[in-house]
């Protein structure tokens, strides 16, 4: 427990990283930790600074998204309505990274192009923060 916890803490630190890429990684890597009870329940508290990470990072134009939003999926899904304080600020994130891929979209693209599956990821994350909301209808409404 006192091993995966410090692990954990590691992990949240690497976050932050200077290097582009291990900071990538690490906040993949969040989606593991809220695979385990214990590592949602480290994470809980500061669920909103894990948000940061990934806001930050999708707000990038030159890394790869969708194994990025992929991860936010699974860390949001693992908290359901917990995340519901953050849940604009989540939105208006992925709406901006929507925007910015489809401006890359033209009617001659290739379906099977990533800037499809990029757009098309960032529109299942969306779906699925508004489905764990809706248990707030204020909050459903306001999104």
């Amino acid at each position: 427990s006192a091993l995966f916890t410090r692990a954990c803490e590691a992990v949240l630190a690497l976050t932050g990283d200077a290097n582009l890429i291990v900071s990538v990684f690490a906040t993949r890597s969040l989606q593991c930790v809220v695979a385990t009870d214990l590592g949602r329940e480290i994470l809980r508290p500061v669920l909103g600074q894990v948000l940061d990470v990934f806001y930050r990072l999708i707000d990038r134009t030159d890394i790869d998204l969708d194994d990025l939003v992929d991860a936010l999926n699974t860390v949001t899904g693992a908290y359901g309505a917990a995340v519901a304080p953050h849940a604009a600020g989540m939105c208006a994130h992925l709406a901006a990274a929507f925007g910015g891929v489809l401006a890359t979209i033209s009617d001659d693209t290739d379906p099977s192009d990533a800037a499809v599956s990029k757009a098309n990821t960032c529109l299942v994350t969306l779906e699925s923060l508004l489905v764990s909301v809706l248990g707030t209808p204020a909050l459903a409404a306001q999104l």
